[in-house]
């Protein structure tokens, strides 16, 4: 169930009316995930309801019946799972800044995911991600271990993969072996090999402190497990920035190369020693969003969907498996901190020859939009369906048609 409510700011803001676009994201959003939608209303004390308020959810939900045909029974379809740092605690209230850069690169990368714990069952995910802090128990371990043996991916970062007490990696599988903590921070690391695709060819800057590791059973670079390939190296800077030592107005610039690799990838496993999701949700360094879809694509190279959509779009993809239909939901309406106390979606920000490319088992038999069912000229190939929007004004369905049934 995805519950919004129409009020400006909370609940018991009388008087206060969200924007009606941003009702019809927030309803828009909760269908392309496969839910139901809930606005919720607070009852003046004279037991009146506001007709002002039901003025504004009227043309919403309006909206939301004539799309409710290809949303009933739809449920997601997902290629791979994010691990919670909830499950172990490890949050104080507040989203957590790993999980939130986690689900801001995916979501803008147009990844199919779902979020998990350790209590759910991972059939059907093709990669698990663990972002920054995900500690591992034998019992963690093991569910870890069972996904790969059975084919599956891991993408684990900084703390990620440690036994809860930090003292060594719980998991071989990810190629490397703990050393401790870096002398220096900021550091830099250059991107190697595969993972240097549209990276700048230089030492980029990570504004967060990593860990010092080496593959595992070998040297820093080499010599360890077989088949690990470092796709990553550490620049050291002249120093760290302290009354003893100074440079300009941050850090010291990116001053010798080191043995220790910033990115290992060990089978089916890539591991970062810098917390990447944690500093590209505080940071949003382009490098580094770069190195990890590098890394994605290394472990996942034929995703679910692939599209020309910006980044700011959402795309998200469902099957109503009774009906023989996968639905895609293009989202973009781009919300703003434009104000002090919110952050709000305001208007609609319509996007133009939005080109789509869905995986599918076979060649659909019509492929429209909903709910118009407006038909869209479409190819299949090697897979995929593919088809171009010509616009996109707030909310789009791309829908893929079996044969009637």
């Amino acid at each position: 169930l995805g519950m919004t409510g129409k009020f400006q700011k909370s609940w018991a803001d009388f008087g206060g009316f969200k924007p009606h676009v941003a009702l019809e994201y927030d309803c828009f959003v909760a269908l392309a995930h496969g839910a139901r939608c809930s606005i919720g209303d607070q009852l003046h004390p004279s037991g009146a309801l506001d007709q002002a308020t039901y003025d504004l959810i009227e043309p919403v939900y309006a909206s939301v019946e004539a799309k409710e045909p290809w949303c009933e029974g739809a449920e997601p379809a997902v290629e791979l799972a994010v691990v919670t740092p909830e499950a172990l605690g490890l949050e104080d209230g507040r989203v957590d800044t790993s999980a939130r850069g986690a689900l801001r690169l995916l979501q803008e990368a147009h990844y199919q995911f779902d979020v998990v714990d350790f209590d759910m069952p991972w059939d059907g995910y093709k990669l698990v991600v663990l972002p920054d802090k995900i500690v591992l128990n034998e019992a963690h371990a093991a569910k870890v271990r069972a996904f790969l043996t059975a084919g599956g991916r891991v993408l684990a970062s900084h703390r990620s993969g440690l036994t809860p007490d930090g003292a060594r990696f719980a998991l071989d599988e990810l190629g490397v072996e703990l050393l401790g903590e870096p002398e220096y921070s900021p550091d830099y690391v250059e991107a190697l090999g595969p993972l240097s695709r549209n990276v700048r060819p230089t030492q980029h800057v990570m504004y967060d402190r990593g860990l010092r590791v080496k593959v595992r059973g070998g040297g820093s670079q080499g010599g360890g497990t077989q088949g690990a390939e470092v796709l990553a190296r550490v620049w050291e800077p002249y120093f760290n920035r302290t009354w003893r030592h100074f440079t300009s107005h941050r850090h010291a610039p990116a001053h010798r190369p080191t043995d220790d690799p910033a990115a290992v990838k060990s089978g089916g496993c890539i591991y970062f020693a810098h917390p990447v999701f944690s500093s590209y949700g505080r940071h949003g360094a382009e490098a580094l969003r770069q190195m990890l879809l590098n890394a994605l694509a290394l472990l996942l190279p034929e995703p679910l969907v692939k599209t020309s959509a910006p980044s700011t779009a959402q795309v998200t993809l469902t099957r109503q498996a009774g009906k023989g239909r996968t639905i895609a939901h293009i989202l973009h309406y781009v919300p703003e901190a434009r104000y002090s106390e919110l952050q709000l979606v305001a208007e609609r920000l319509p996007i133009h020859g939005v080109r789509l490319e869905v995986a599918l088992e076979r060649a659909p038999a019509r492929v429209y939009l909903a709910p118009e069912e407006q038909p869209l000229a479409w190819e299949y190939a090697a897979g995929r369906a593919a088809v171009t929007v010509d616009r996109v004004d707030g909310h789009a369905m791309v829908v893929f048609e079996e044969e009637s049934r």
